[in-house]
């Protein structure tokens, strides 16, 4: 799964539409690669105003490189760094924005005034090619101030020095059901060790284990969590934690365990003889935080994966 890229420059220098979705980083490209930007909506000026997911480029070095998600190059170019003027350009980086406003509900007509708009419900969304298809996942969440009362909302960046993502659960995978299946070239079944006890149950997560709620990394335990994983399973954590005393987590279905596929590892055989495939449980997860670098309280509504 892929984030688009953001525009979160100054309020104060960009007025209008703070926290725009800029799908395909293209006005990071632009800077990166020596363009000018677009000034449009209020368009940030360096990439320190702009977030995206290659913030570094790949490849790290030559002269065409991606930003943010890829694009089909067959219908547009990655730009050379050369090609400085506009009009040699001829497929220049596909420029989709979403402002910030599109994304809330309710929302004002007239998205180029710079009014505040008090959202009940805002939605951001990543995206993935999967198996030959595109797919989308849509975050919908509920923002509030202290006390609870609405307030003019948009995306605010975090500083990555501080902030590191992290998988829930770590070393200690959320596991899946058990599976088993006949592998090729093999006349035994494998298995994969079966979860003792409750499979809704997270391991790691007992009552007195380590909940530290100033990180990011802790919040997918919290009651009504939304939590999408590398295999495009979504997740409800049905009974959650909010103090160290409480727990185990509980989702509202088991981990299911995915089938043997170069999409979701394999492990290998001389290694491994007793358990072929890696199904991996939850290695990697994507849910929101309890609250933004600004103090704003998010609290999530919903979550689904759709096919574009």
């Amino acid at each position: 799964w892929m984030r688009p890229g953001f525009l979160v420059a100054n309020p104060a220098t960009a007025i209008v539409d703070e926290g725009k979705i800029d799908i395909f980083s293209q006005q990071y490209t632009r800077l990166a690669a020596g363009f000018p930007v677009d000034p449009i909506f209020g368009a940030a000026t360096t990439t320190a105003e702009m977030a995206t997911e290659l913030y570094q480029g790949w490849p790290a070095s030559g002269t065409k490189v991606l930003y943010g998600i890829p694009y089909n190059p067959a219908k547009y170019g990655i730009s050379a760094a050369s090609e400085v003027d506009d009009w040699k350009r001829v497929t220049p980086e596909p420029r989709v924005f979403v402002t910030q406003r599109e994304r809330m509900w309710p929302t004002t007509t007239d998205l180029t005034v710079a009014t505040p708009t008090k959202p009940q419900y805002v939605w951001e969304c990543m995206f993935r090619r999967f198996q030959g298809r595109v797919q989308v996942a849509i975050f919908v969440y509920r923002v509030t101030a202290a006390g609870g009362a609405p307030l003019a909302y948009h995306v605010a960046r975090v500083d990555p020095t501080t902030h590191t993502p992290e998988a829930p659960a770590n070393d200690a995978r959320i596991p899946p059901l058990p599976i088993s299946f006949t592998p090729p070239n093999s006349g035994a079944n494998r298995w994969i060790a079966p979860t003792t006890g409750d499979p809704t149950i997270i391991p790691g997560t007992a009552s007195g284990s380590a909940l530290d709620f100033t990180k990011a990394s802790a919040m997918w335990q919290v009651p009504g969590q939304w939590i999408l994983d590398q295999n495009n399973n979504i997740h409800r954590v049905l009974v959650g934690r909010r103090v160290q005393g409480e727990g185990p987590v509980r989702f509202a279905r088991p981990v299911p365990a995915m089938m043997p596929s170069a999409v979701f590892g394999q492990l290998s055989l001389s290694a491994n003889p007793g358990q072929v495939v890696d199904s991996e449980g939850v290695a990697q997860a994507w849910y929101l935080p309890l609250r933004d670098s600004n103090g704003t309280q998010l609290t999530p509504v919903y979550l689904l994966v759709e096919e574009l």
